[in-house]
């Protein structure tokens, strides 16, 4: 029997799952044979795979130009969205939670207006059951996912890179399934996000600013401080939400947090360098971070704001750097593609 390679031994023989991360077509069939039961995806990469195989796509984009601005938008979301819920059904109808779901993003545009995203997420509801609707893990957009729980939505807080942010969706979540249950409705599966990698990003800029000689090992660690510490609030406390982790910058992303029940959405990339350097079959998520290291990492005003449960209060959640940044790409890389494809 042929060995497992490290992506089906994360999916086969741990208590980690995860999802491929993109919307390409080739690519994510090599995912599912390694072990993806599921697919994030947002505007930025629905965008990036039409663009790239307009051929590929044309069944499903025949007729998008009858549409224009934001409807042609969500119309590319519900039906790349719809194709990649009919390739997962199967899995889905598994019935494991966290098996089997597919993305999709409220307008980026908008993450302030919880009105607005409770519209959206209402029209894209509809494409599937097995489809998760990600927001924004700003003030606006946790709100949003509070009522999304509570109408049985699949919801997904993602645009999210801290300790407190992934606390406040896991308390919305609670609150959503009291409502739901309040009213007869099985209340949705929610999701947090740790974008893991565009912290490090972030806080590696904020280093150099301001000159602060924070060595690279250490900044690398920054977005898996968080993820661990996260991880370990969640389990403690119960939480029902499942923690999710994206956004990785190096395989270590995936090697250092594997064993735990989670989600992990892994990029092609690093499907690609797992494969590759094929690292040791080891749990890692017991594994701590080095104190001295965290010693130095909050010494950053940034980090300290990510890593500390009480660092960000939710209105804050919009300001922070990260979610700024990654906003700008969602928006201008992603969902203005879409609208003009």
């Amino acid at each position: 029997m042929k060995d497992k390679n490290y992506l089906q031994w994360l999916a086969e023989d741990t208590d980690t799952i995860w999802w491929h991360d993109s919307a390409d077509k080739q690519l994510m069939q090599a995912a599912i044979e390694n072990g993806a039961v599921g697919m994030t995806t947002n505007p930025f990469l629905m965008a990036s795979a039409l663009y790239a195989d307009r051929t590929g796509w044309a069944d499903i984009t025949s007729g998008i130009e009858l549409f224009s601005g934001n409807a042609k938008a969500f119309e590319l979301e519900e039906r790349v969205g719809g194709y990649y819920c009919r390739v997962l059904e199967d899995e889905w109808k598994k019935g494991v939670e966290g098996n089997g779901g597919v993305c999709a993003q409220t307008n980026p545009c908008i993450p302030g207006n919880a009105k607005l995203m409770i519209e959206q997420m209402k029209k894209l509801a509809g494409i599937a059951p097995n489809i998760f609707i990600k927001l924004p893990a700003t003030k606006a957009g946790i709100q949003a996912f509070e009522e999304g729980i509570a109408l049985g939505y699949n919801m997904v807080a993602t645009v999210s890179f801290t300790v407190p942010q992934a606390v406040e969706v896991a308390k919305a979540h609670l609150r959503g399934i009291d409502k739901a249950r309040a009213n007869n409705i099985t209340p949705g599966t929610g999701v947090a996000v740790n974008m893991i990698g565009r912290l490090d990003d972030y806080i590696r800029d904020v280093v150099a600013d301001g000159g602060l000689g924070i060595d690279e090992s250490d900044i690398i660690q920054a977005g898996l401080a968080c993820a661990k510490k996260t991880y370990a609030i969640f389990q403690e406390r119960g939480y029902p939400t499942i923690f999710m982790t994206a956004a990785g910058r190096g395989i270590y992303h995936v090697t250092e947090l594997a064993g735990a029940n989670i989600i992990m959405s892994i990029s092609p990339a690093i499907e690609k360098q797992l494969l590759e350097a094929s690292p040791s079959k080891t749990e890692k998520i017991s594994a701590p971070i080095e104190p001295d290291v965290l010693v130095r990492l909050l010494t950053i005003r940034e980090f300290a704001k990510a890593y500390n449960e009480d660092g960000m209060a939710a209105d804050e959640f919009i300001t922070y750097g990260p979610t700024n940044r990654t906003l700008t790409q969602f928006v201008e890389s992603g969902w203005n593609k879409l609208v003009n494809f």
